[in-house]
Protein backbone atom coordinates (compact mmCIF):
# COMPACT_ATOMS: atom_id res chain seq x y z
CA UNK A 1 0.00 0.00 0.00
CA UNK A 2 3.24 2.39 -0.74
CA UNK A 3 1.54 3.69 -3.55
CA UNK A 4 -0.98 6.34 -2.41
CA UNK A 5 -3.99 5.78 -4.97
CA UNK A 6 -3.78 2.23 -4.36
CA UNK A 7 -3.40 2.97 -0.45
CA UNK A 8 -6.75 5.06 -1.02
CA UNK A 9 -8.86 2.31 -2.64
CA UNK A 10 -7.91 0.18 -0.62
CA UNK A 11 -8.77 2.49 2.35
CA UNK A 12 -12.42 3.20 0.92
CA UNK A 13 -13.21 -0.70 0.79
CA UNK A 14 -11.39 -1.65 4.01
CA UNK A 15 -14.27 -3.84 5.40
CA UNK A 16 -14.36 -5.79 1.89
CA UNK A 17 -10.49 -6.94 1.60
CA UNK A 18 -8.59 -9.16 3.10
CA UNK A 19 -5.54 -7.44 4.09
CA UNK A 20 -2.03 -9.12 4.79
CA UNK A 21 1.63 -7.81 6.54
CA UNK A 22 3.95 -7.96 3.60
CA UNK A 23 6.43 -10.04 6.10
CA UNK A 24 4.16 -12.16 7.80
CA UNK A 25 3.97 -16.01 7.30
CA UNK A 26 1.53 -18.97 8.70
CA UNK A 27 -1.09 -16.70 8.34
CA UNK A 28 0.02 -14.38 10.96
CA UNK A 29 -1.21 -10.54 10.33
CA UNK A 30 -3.51 -11.35 7.97
CA UNK A 31 -7.42 -10.09 8.33
CA UNK A 32 -10.31 -11.80 6.15
CA UNK A 33 -12.34 -8.32 7.09
CA UNK A 34 -15.57 -9.51 6.11
CA UNK A 35 -15.56 -12.20 8.77
CA UNK A 36 -13.85 -10.11 11.68
CA UNK A 37 -15.86 -8.10 14.11
CA UNK A 38 -16.13 -3.82 13.49
CA UNK A 39 -13.76 -3.73 16.62
CA UNK A 40 -10.77 -6.02 15.11
CA UNK A 41 -11.43 -4.70 11.68
CA UNK A 42 -10.59 -0.44 13.25
CA UNK A 43 -7.80 -2.16 15.19
CA UNK A 44 -5.84 -3.27 12.44
CA UNK A 45 -6.75 -0.64 9.78
CA UNK A 46 -5.15 1.69 12.67
CA UNK A 47 -1.53 -0.63 12.50
CA UNK A 48 -1.80 -0.27 8.44
CA UNK A 49 -2.98 3.65 8.95
CA UNK A 50 0.66 4.11 11.32
CA UNK A 51 3.05 1.62 8.38
CA UNK A 52 1.09 1.13 4.91
CA UNK A 53 4.33 0.39 3.42
CA UNK A 54 4.57 -3.12 5.28
CA UNK A 55 0.54 -4.25 4.03
CA UNK A 56 -0.81 -5.81 1.10
CA UNK A 57 -4.44 -6.19 0.23
CA UNK A 58 -6.76 -8.69 -2.39
CA UNK A 59 -10.32 -8.83 -2.91
CA UNK A 60 -11.94 -11.73 -1.31
CA UNK A 61 -11.87 -14.77 -2.98
CA UNK A 62 -14.47 -17.98 -2.42
CA UNK A 63 -12.62 -20.89 -1.91
CA UNK A 64 -13.60 -23.98 -3.56
CA UNK A 65 -13.49 -27.03 -0.92
CA UNK A 66 -12.46 -30.84 -0.76
CA UNK A 67 -13.28 -33.22 1.00
CA UNK A 68 -11.17 -34.25 4.14
CA UNK A 69 -11.42 -37.45 4.92
CA UNK A 70 -10.36 -37.80 9.26
CA UNK A 71 -9.76 -40.98 11.22
CA UNK A 72 -9.72 -41.32 15.17
CA UNK A 73 -12.60 -42.73 16.48
CA UNK A 74 -14.30 -43.44 13.53
CA UNK A 75 -14.58 -41.86 10.20
CA UNK A 76 -15.00 -38.50 9.33
CA UNK A 77 -15.71 -36.76 5.98
CA UNK A 78 -15.78 -32.82 6.16
CA UNK A 79 -15.56 -29.75 3.51
CA UNK A 80 -12.51 -28.01 3.81
CA UNK A 81 -11.34 -24.38 2.49
CA UNK A 82 -8.78 -25.46 0.15
CA UNK A 83 -5.97 -23.91 -2.43
CA UNK A 84 -4.08 -25.29 -5.44
CA UNK A 85 -0.59 -24.14 -5.34
CA UNK A 86 0.93 -24.29 -8.66
CA UNK A 87 5.21 -24.31 -8.85
CA UNK A 88 6.56 -22.09 -11.57
CA UNK A 89 10.68 -21.56 -12.07
CA UNK A 90 11.69 -18.45 -13.63
CA UNK A 91 15.39 -19.08 -14.70
CA UNK A 92 16.00 -15.74 -16.08
CA UNK A 93 13.92 -12.87 -16.56
CA UNK A 94 12.37 -13.77 -19.64
CA UNK A 95 11.56 -17.52 -18.98
CA UNK A 96 8.78 -19.13 -16.79
CA UNK A 97 8.66 -22.97 -16.60
CA UNK A 98 5.44 -24.53 -14.74
CA UNK A 99 6.54 -27.38 -13.11
CA UNK A 100 4.04 -30.87 -13.80
CA UNK A 101 2.92 -31.02 -10.71
CA UNK A 102 1.47 -29.01 -8.21
CA UNK A 103 0.13 -29.11 -4.01
CA UNK A 104 -3.25 -28.29 -2.34
CA UNK A 105 -3.22 -26.92 1.15
CA UNK A 106 -6.45 -27.42 3.29
CA UNK A 107 -7.75 -25.19 6.09
CA UNK A 108 -8.76 -26.28 9.64
CA UNK A 109 -12.13 -26.93 10.21
CA UNK A 110 -13.90 -23.04 10.41
CA UNK A 111 -11.18 -21.29 8.77
CA UNK A 112 -9.94 -20.22 5.40
CA UNK A 113 -6.14 -19.84 6.53
CA UNK A 114 -4.46 -22.97 4.26
CA UNK A 115 -0.99 -22.07 6.06
CA UNK A 116 0.55 -25.32 7.99
CA UNK A 117 1.13 -23.37 10.76
CA UNK A 118 -2.05 -22.45 11.19
CA UNK A 119 -3.69 -25.46 11.76
CA UNK A 120 -3.96 -26.48 8.02
CA UNK A 121 -3.43 -29.74 6.13
CA UNK A 122 -1.51 -30.38 2.74
CA UNK A 123 -3.28 -33.00 0.33
CA UNK A 124 -2.05 -35.29 -2.64
CA UNK A 125 -2.86 -33.54 -5.94
CA UNK A 126 -2.57 -35.44 -9.05
CA UNK A 127 -1.55 -33.73 -12.09
CA UNK A 128 -3.15 -35.80 -15.19
CA UNK A 129 -1.50 -34.73 -18.72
Amino acid sequence: LAVEDDRRRVMDHFDELVVKSRSGWGGKDVLITPEESKEDIEEFRKQVEDNPVEYVAQVLLEFSTHVLCETGGGIVLRDSHADYRVHALAPDAETVEVVPGAMTRVAAPGSKLVNISSGGKMKDTWVLG
